[in-house]
């Protein structure tokens, strides 16, 4: 440093500020010690397992039987679309194919939006009573 230079030196306290005093804060704490976050606390107590059951997701177990079925419809209907060039403008790749996956959507729409009889959620949540107790 120069002789004539009559800025104040960092203090401890003000940080990790650089010659020119750009950057630094008062209040920082890079030089500060820390505890740890779980200091004293045992997590494995405090996080328990969570345990899902068919109520709690947004569709019914029986729907999800028809999702999967309508999955299949729209990946079948995909690769019906795949082709070599010879049969690419055949009524299999141009409008079977695509009437399969519409159904596919269509019926993935269906799957999702269906409520279950009462009967069959009915019998579904006597079993899942029978195998709690």
């Amino acid at each position: 440093m120069a002789q004539n230079d009559k800025r104040p030196k960092p203090s401890p306290s003000m940080g990790s500020a650089n010659k020119s005093g750009v950057g630094s804060t008062p209040n920082s704490t890079s030089n500060a010690k820390t505890a740890p976050l779980n200091k004293g606390v045992d997590l494995s107590k405090t996080i328990s397992k969570v345990e899902y059951k068919p109520e709690d997701f947004p569709t019914h177990p029986s729907n999800w039987k028809f999702m999967l079925i309508a999955f299949g419809l729209i990946v079948l209907g995909f690769c019906l679309m795949g082709g070599s060039h010879e049969d690419l403008y055949s009524f299999r790749t141009i409008t079977l194919s695509v009437i399969v996956a519409m159904a596919g959507f269509i019926f993935m729409i269906y799957a999702i939006m269906r409520e279950p009889s009462n009967a069959l959620a009915e019998s579904e949540q006597s079993q899942v009573d029978a195998s709690s107790n």
